[in-house]
């Protein structure tokens, strides 16, 4: 019985579950048990990818499409973020679940948003960011290190002179990029939007005013988590603590859930992208058990 059909029929596949333990030295318990159908889910879609590009690429055309291995790269860092929410969450880290899954949450939202209009500009746009963004970044560094006395200041100026030259060789490169994909001139790439403007584009705002939202707050470490437990404990009652502490599990889950979602509608819209015809057919069934899931566990937050 294929993966998929053992996930679809509410069984993980022993393969891909043990290969997870393996990857992450995870000694099995009920914690990983219990999330034993999204750790397979999760695999599944990877290698219904890998698999589809493995057919593709023996097609010289495809192969010669200028922008299939580097979206590949940022598909695959989704996945990896996926698969450490779920580490995190497994082992009982709750916090850095939510953490990981905003990064796979934005990560897939890059990728979707690329794929969703012209591939060419908008990796030059994302490439081009990352140098104009970080050059900034590194002028305001200077400026700071100046107003250091010695002999810090000559270490971070000695620093922060060697990230402005690895910058100038990353511009290099990515000016090359930006010219095979047909912008010779470069001051005419669109800028890199936010990620407001990001989630607008791919039709998912309302995740953004809720699930992103809620996700950046524990990123930024904001009041709402010690304020809820905080008043938790002024009831004095261990019968609230307790499902107060069932609420923010369930909450957690829900996040890594929604982080996987969104990694397999990346995957999806890259299967779609690129012709990844048998790979579509299983994302597509491994989306729809993933928004079950969560509706699932949505109930009991």
């Amino acid at each position: 019985m294929s993966a998929l059909n053992k996930i679809l029929k509410g069984e993980p596949s022993n393969t891909f579950y043990t290969q997870f333990l393996a990857r992450h030295s995870i000694i099995e318990d009920q914690y990983v048990l219990f999330e034993a159908l999204l750790i397979n889910a999760v695999c599944t879609i990877k290698v219904a990818i890998d698999d589809g590009l493995r057919l593709r690429t023996k097609n010289d055309t495809f192969v010669s499409e200028s922008t299939w291995a580097l979206l590949l790269s940022m598909l695959d860092r989704v996945w990896e973020h996926s698969d450490a929410s779920l580490v995190t969450l497994v082992t009982r880290s709750a916090a850095s679940s939510e953490v990981i899954a905003r990064t796979t949450l934005e990560s897939a939202v890059n990728v979707i948003y690329i794929l969703s209009g012209d591939r060419n500009e908008r990796l030059s746009s994302y490439f081009r960011e990352y140098i104009i963004d970080g050059g900034k970044q590194v002028e305001k560094w200077l400026e700071q290190a100046a107003t250091r006395p010695e002999p810090e200041r000559s270490a971070h100026v000695k620093a922060a002179t060697q990230k402005m030259e690895d910058l100038a060789a990353l511009s290099a490169q990515t000016d090359m990029i930006c010219k095979a994909f047909g912008f010779e001139e470069l001051d005419l790439i669109p800028r890199w939007p936010n990620v407001y403007t990001r989630f607008v584009a791919i039709g998912k705002v309302i995740d953004y005013r809720t699930v992103y939202h809620a996700l950046c707050a524990e990123t930024h470490n904001d009041a709402e988590d010690l304020l809820l437990h905080f008043l938790a404990r002024l009831t004095h009652s261990d019968e609230i603590l307790e499902s107060a502490a069932l609420k923010a599990l369930s909450f957690t889950r829900l996040m890594v859930y929604q982080g996987a979602h969104y990694y397999a509608q990346a995957a999806l819209a890259y299967a779609r992208t690129y012709g990844l015809n048998r790979a579509i057919g299983t994302i597509t069934q491994i989306d729809s058990l993933i928004g079950n899931w969560s509706r699932n566990i949505a109930q009991q937050v």
